[in-house]
Order: C-alpha cells, then structure tokens, then sequence
C-alpha cells in the first residue's frame, strides 16, 4: 500500500480512503481545498501495486502508518463505500485511532451467495475491464463524474483477477466487528436518497453501533455521487462536522 500526502504534515491529518477500482485520484478537488487548512493523506489500497489480500490486511496497514507518521492519531477518517468497510475495520481495532470519522455509501447486506462464485466472476470483471463499453458503465454505477472515466478505465484494467476474487470475497463476508461499538471518534454516516435500500439500512446499522454518530441522507443522489461529484459540498459537510 502506498500513501500520496498533501499539505503541511505539522497541521491535523485527514485521512481518505477510495473505493474498488479508484485510486487518489477520485479525491482530487477535495484534497485540494482540504490541504489549506490539513495534512492530507490518500491511500492506494492494494490490488493496483500489490495483490489485494483482505480488508483486515488493509486496515492493518493504514493503521501502521499512522502509528509510524501520525503519532498513532488522525484527526479524520473517511472512505467510500469498500473503502469505508476498511474504515470502519480500522476503528473497531482501535478505538481513539480519530476523532472523527466520515462513512460514505456503505453496504453490510449485500447479496447471499455470490461469495462462492468469486473465482468466476473475477475472472469475468477482469477479461471486461479492457473494454471501454463495460468500464464506462461501472463508472457511472460508482457515481464518477465522465470527465474521470480514462483514468478509471486504466485503473480497473490493471487489478489483477486474483485482486478481484479476494475484493468480492472480502466484500461479501464483512460485518461489523463487535468492538466498532467502542470507538470514540464522531461519526457522520452518508448515504444517498437514490442508493438501495440496503444502503439505508447499513447506515442505520452504522449509526446503531457508534455511540457519537449521525445520519446524514443527500437528496436526489445515488452511489458515491456526493464526494465524487460535489466534493466542495463535501468538504462544506465535513468543516461542519468538525466544528460540532
């Protein structure tokens, strides 16, 4: 895992974490108003430099560096939708890792059954990705603005279909771990007015665990269209969170 840092390292550290087949780049706009006023830090996840192994492998790693970089302390943590998982997996192994916390677009119910055919759908993402037709759409269902859809395409088409099958697995056995419940960090728990239903639910499921947390619905958006799309509007929500 690499991390690609931004703003002045003496000043509070945000930390971002993107979704399956994004990379720093989906934080541009955002990391660039944040690095005024933070130190910002992006993670690559693994699966574009180095085979992913799982969420825990993830969390672990993040955890390592801000342990080493960050004396063990963040000021903010967020992630979008699998990226959010690693967020959440980060905050039930250590409880005052942040103060605050931002959950975007998270599924904890997704569909019985498909874990077992993670080999063959790999391997089916995998031979798609070099086609612009099948990205294009998996753009748009990740709420990427198209002006971003290159740099998705040539990110998606260099993950491994090892990556995959672990990413799908990884996805689909998450729950949240029982110690979620004691972290200290505020939480604001996103999610759009067009998501799916399960999306509602894991926030409310989210927001059941978390002692200091809150809801917060977008209207009229879908997956991910909030951060990805309207990143000064995000960046308005989370001032607003620290301030409270």
């Amino acid at each position: 895992m690499r991390f690609v840092e931004y703003g002045n390292p003496k000043l509070p550290t945000i930390m971002l974490v993107h979704d399956i087949g994004l990379s720093y780049w989906a934080y541009a706009d955002i990391k660039e108003e944040l690095a005024k006023e933070y130190h910002v830090v992006l993670p690559i996840l693994d699966g574009i430099d180095e085979e992913f192994q799982s969420i825990e492998d993830e969390a672990n790693k993040i955890m390592m560096f801000i342990h080493n970089k960050c004396d063990g302390h963040v000021y903010a943590l967020g992630g979008l939708a699998f990226g959010a998982k690693i967020v959440l997996e980060v905050l039930s192994k250590n409880s005052n890792i942040a103060s605050y916390a931002i959950i975007e677009s998270v599924d904890l119910y997704p569909t019985k059954g498909l874990s077992s055919l993670a080999p063959k759908v790999a391997l089916s993402i995998s031979n798609l990705t070099k086609y612009r037709w099948f990205t294009s759409r998996q753009a748009a269902a990740t709420g990427l603005p198209k002006e971003l859809n290159t740099r998705y395409h040539e990110t998606l088409k260099s993950i491994s279909s090892i990556s995959f099958e672990h990413y799908i697995e990884e996805e689909y056995k998450f729950t949240l771990p029982p110690t979620l419940k004691n972290t200290s960090a505020r939480t604001l728990i996103i999610f759009g007015e067009k998501e799916p239903h399960n999306t509602r639910l894991s926030a409310r499921l989210i927001n059941e665990t978390i002692p200091y947390s809150q809801m917060y619905q977008i209207l009229g958006m879908t997956h991910g269209q909030f951060s990805l799309q309207h990143p000064h509007h995000y960046v308005r929500l989370l001032k607003r969170l620290f301030r409270n």
